[in-house]
């Protein structure tokens, strides 16, 4: 799951460092896509929102940590 919305994470992570926004249209799907609407755009949730402010090189492992503390989270909260 981490590896399959890794590369939109990315994009969203490399616009905020570029550019210090979240972009909403992402050239290098279909040749253009509005993430607006899209399931895959991760980097819209205010989850993943402190994670833009790792560095780069940290970022898969901030990516890791934020889903394993959400599963925990949900896990903890289903069975209590």
């Amino acid at each position: 799951m981490i590896f399959t919305h890794f590369p939109n994470l990315l994009f969203g992570y490399d616009e905020f460092s570029k550019y210090g926004r979240l972009s909403l249209w992402n050239p290098y799907i279909f040749a253009g896509m509005d993430m607006s609407g899209s399931m895959h755009a991760l980097y819209l949730n205010p989850l993943f929102w402190p994670l833009f402010l790792l560095p780069k090189t940290m970022f898969l492992q901030g990516v890791t940590t934020l889903f394993f503390i959400c599963n925990l989270t949900v896990g903890f909260c289903w069975f209590h």
